[in-house]
């Protein structure tokens, strides 16, 4: 009691100059509270508002990559209406463009057909495809975020720009997404985000009946036709294309005028290709086995050159009994000289030494090793002349299988006559004692007549690498020859695939693509020769992937 008498004391006797203190004390730390409290809520009224930026632009981003979605699925939709023909055309749709833009997506009819790499596709793109692909509201009335705004929030995209590379067959889209607020007048954008990604585009075949079985870049059709699946294929550069500039060009009729196709069944399977080139013939040497001259070292090719009515024989010389030559001369390839290579067992003649040429036969065992394997074997021909009737059989199959064989045209000027001869493929004998009649169901996928390069002729009367037959003289065979002319001499018929740069068959050609068995020779082909599926010869659809990059995002 007495201690807190004296404290009591103590303070009633405190200095003048510290009465009064406590309460501008108090004054401050009030204020110091006001403030900090005033900041806090600054604070967090800051956090609140960065955070709503951040998820509009959330929004934002999500709306370009779903507008993105959307527009990939409408492309890549073929079941429905197939408009991937866009895929190949470029569209700008900045809304300040530098100069003028290039909207190829808009052009009418006769200013699109002739930019597409098939002139003659149809176009499906209708109104509500065109919407869809140029951008739209993604939210549906809903509002996606409350956040105590008068109006709802909405998001959306717009297709900015989409540009097709042909050079390396990609794609790149740039799609812009909108987060907004309101409509109309009120409309209100909150966050933009622009997403940018490069796709790569792959061409496919719905089926076979899409594929080239006829393919020429000039072409004199005459009444010929194609039995099974397939197309006839027109090959175009950009000046031949801008015919597709005038209305009704792709109608069969107009198509049929201009590649003198009398056929009216043919007239519907043709079809023009922009910037398209021919398969490479390098693919038959991928497989292939080289025939080799024996005994060679280094080892060299064999050149062979084959003549029914040669008035020589092969090193240059007369006859010793004044008839008909030999035919069959082969040489080294770095040799100027040739060796006969005839026999009893490969030449038939119609009588004794000199006499008619009937029969040829180049047998399995006498090429590329001999008859123990079933590789492909390719042999390098400076000339076949079947002028005097003859008929020169190959030997397609080994006694492991078939052993298809690919005979190669050594240089542009060399020629395959047989109007006057029969060119056919022959089944598998033990004995090669004598020569072998044709087969009489071949496979064409088993014969192949290449060359890699020729005169590129746009007509008969000028070329001067041809293939001349008629009638049934090449009853099955794979013809390709991107740079070299097919004439055909009559009214003939064959069963494969013939690809040629210049195609004469004003007499007619009615070529099947499928063989005497039933089998389709595309199928055959393509399983043969190991043709990667994403390689393509005639009518495709475009599909576009993802490639390797990565998608990039801006946000504002």
């Amino acid at each position: 009691m007495g201690l807190s008498i004296r404290l009591w004391r103590s303070r009633q006797n405190a200095p003048i100059q510290e009465q009064g203190m406590a309460l501008p004390v108090a004054l401050i730390i009030g204020a110091l509270l006001l403030v900090a409290s005033a900041g806090l809520l600054v604070k967090l009224m800051m956090l609140r508002s960065a955070g709503s930026a951040e998820s509009y632009k959330q929004l934002a981003e999500l709306a370009s990559g779903n507008g993105l979605s959307r527009v990939l699925a409408k492309l890549n939709d073929s079941q429905t209406s197939d408009i991937s023909y866009l895929w190949r055309l470029s569209q700008d749709e900045q809304l300040d463009p530098v100069g003028t833009p290039l909207r190829q997506w808009d052009l009418e009819e006769t200013g699109l057909r002739p930019l597409m790499e098939q002139p003659c596709a149809p176009l499906n793109l209708t109104a509500e495809a065109k919407s869809i692909l140029k951008g739209g509201d993604l939210s549906h009335g809903a509002n996606l975020r409350s956040d105590g705004r008068p109006d709802s929030v909405a998001i959306s995209y717009r297709l900015r720009s989409y540009s097709y590379s042909p050079g390396d067959s990609k794609a790149t889209f740039t799609v812009e997404g909108y987060a907004t607020q309101g409509s109309g007048n009120r409309e209100n954008v909150l966050a933009r985000s622009l997403l940018t990604r490069v796709l790569a585009l792959k061409r496919l075949m719905r089926s076979n009946d899409d594929w080239g079985v006829i393919a020429g870049k000039t072409m004199a059709l005459g009444p010929s036709s194609i039995e099974g699946n397939g197309k006839a294929l027109w090959l175009l550069d950009t000046a031949g294309a801008s015919r597709f500039g005038v209305a009704g060009a792709c109608n069969p009729s107009a198509l049929g005028s201009a590649l003198g196709s009398s056929n009216t069944s043919l007239q519907t399977k043709l079809w023009p290709l922009q910037g398209s080139d021919f398969p490479s013939p390098g693919m038959f040497d991928q497989l292939a086995a080289l025939d080799q001259v024996s005994g060679t070292n280094p080892s060299q090719r064999r050149i062979w050159n084959i003549d029914d009515k040669r008035s020589t024989t092969c090193t240059g010389g007369a006859p010793s009994n004044g008839g008909t030559g030999e035919a069959i001369c082969t040489r080294g390839e770095t040799s100027s000289t040739w060796t006969g290579a005839e026999s009893a067992a490969s030449v038939k003649r119609s009588g004794g030494a000199g006499s008619s040429i009937t029969a040829i036969t180049i047998h399995a065992d006498t090429i590329c090793g001999g008859t123990g394997t079933t590789q492909p074997c390719l042999i390098w021909m400076e000339s076949i002349q079947l002028r005097n009737g003859a008929t020169l059989s190959i030997e397609t199959a080994s006694n492991g299988g078939a052993r298809p064989v690919v005979l190669r045209l050594l240089r542009p000027q060399e020629t395959i006559n047989l109007t006057s001869g029969k060119l056919c493929q022959a089944d598998f004998s033990a004995s090669a004692s004598i020569p072998l009649p044709c087969s009489s169901n071949p496979k064409a996928e088993n014969l192949a007549i290449v060359a890699s390069n020729g005169d590129s002729a746009s007509s008969c009367a000028t070329a001067t690498q041809t293939l001349k037959f008629g009638g049934s003289n090449l009853p099955a065979a794979l013809v390709l020859m991107p740079q070299g002319t097919v004439a055909i001499s009559a009214a003939a018929s064959m069963n494969g695939l013939l690809w040629a740069g210049n195609i004469c068959a004003a007499p007619g050609l009615a070529i099947s693509s499928n063989n005497t068995t039933g089998s389709s020779i595309i199928d055959g082909f393509k399983s043969l020769w190991k043709w990667d599926s994403s390689l393509t010869f005639g009518r495709t659809i475009t599909r576009g992937i993802r490639g390797t990059g990565l998608d990039l995002f801006r946000r504002w």
